[in-house]
């Protein structure tokens, strides 16, 4: 993530929040004071946040050399706290965007650290183990033009990824050639979603399997890929995040994902204003070339 022009990703967030209204569920307006401040402006904010590794109290400070206003920092905590479904709509919105002929589907999960130490449910001697938690990420990346996060869901530590596939699996419908996963996903039910659907199953088998073949290794191996992405975004963005609560922690650790898909947007936006330049200096260089010079040429005879 080299280019990080912040402001023309605050304009992205906002281009792309006004598709998705439409998607997102209508909330009573009849209690409660009218909100002062913008879904849109809490959201750049909390990107804003994650991308520069701040306080809460940092984002306000810096945010005011972007946004003629700002919210309190208790309106902030608690607006940043319903964003869940809006970024989870903005990664799948940006995804169905820009994604075309999708040659694989990688299924896998991750964790993303925060501050709350929790215990384990086992002892070591005298001493209950005490570890740092962390959220659960059920990723869907594809790969077609771009490789691109189709849906991310967040759970509790140690939430089984099965049940966090059957879970998104409702909201979304997968589309492509083939379906690449870990043998953790080696289940029937899944075997049977992929076959109605026509998508060539890559998962690795489970031992205990019987009268089915080893998946092919150079299919397989593109699984690599959704491992070398965590990777990159764990170390540019952090594979941890400054929360005290799992609600807090669970939206902080879906903007890194979004970030990821606004940044591949930033590019192909940037390309396409590149690519309509260079052909738009071509065709009046044509032009140059063909009825201008000639008009010189005749003048000057």
């Amino acid at each position: 993530m080299r280019r990080r022009n912040i402001k023309k990703i605050f304009k992205l967030i906002q281009k792309f929040y006004k598709n998705i209204l439409p998607q997102l569920p209508q909330k009573s307006t009849n209690r409660g004071r009218p909100r002062k401040y913008s879904d849109v402006l809490i959201l750049s904010l909390a990107v804003l946040k994650e991308l520069l590794g701040l306080s809460f109290r940092e984002t306000l400070e810096i945010g005011t050399m972007y946004f003629n206003k700002v919210p309190s920092l208790r309106d902030f905590h608690y607006r940043v706290l319903q964003l869940e479904e809006i970024i989870k709509h903005l990664i799948n919105f940006i995804h169905d965007t820009l994604q075309c002929e999708i040659e694989s589907i990688i299924v896998d999960g991750t964790g993303i650290g925060f501050k709350k130490h929790t215990t384990l449910n086992w002892m070591r001697g005298t001493y209950v183990r005490q570890i740092k938690n962390h959220v659960r990420c059920e990723v869907v990346l594809t790969k077609g033009k771009y490789k691109l996060f189709q849906y991310v869901e967040v759970g509790k530590a140690y939430s089984s990824e099965i049940k966090l596939l059957k879970k998104l699996l409702k909201k979304i419908e997968l589309k492509g050639k083939k379906f690449i996963a870990d043998k953790l996903y080696d289940v029937k039910w899944l075997r049977e979603y992929l076959k109605k659907r026509g998508i060539k199953e890559v998962i690795k088998i489970r031992k205990r399997a019987i009268g089915r073949k080893e998946v092919d290794y150079e299919e397989y191996k593109e699984r690599n890929e959704i491992e070398g992405l965590f990777g990159n975004i764990k170390t540019k963005l952090g594979g941890y995040v400054y929360a005290y609560r799992e609600d807090m922690a669970r939206i902080q650790a879906l903007i890194k994902f979004l970030l990821y898909n606004l940044y591949v947007a930033y590019i192909f936006l940037f390309t396409k204003l590149c690519i309509d330049i260079t052909n738009f200096i071509e065709i009046h260089i044509k032009i140059y070339k063909f009825y201008i010079i000639p008009c010189k040429i005749r003048k000057n005879a």
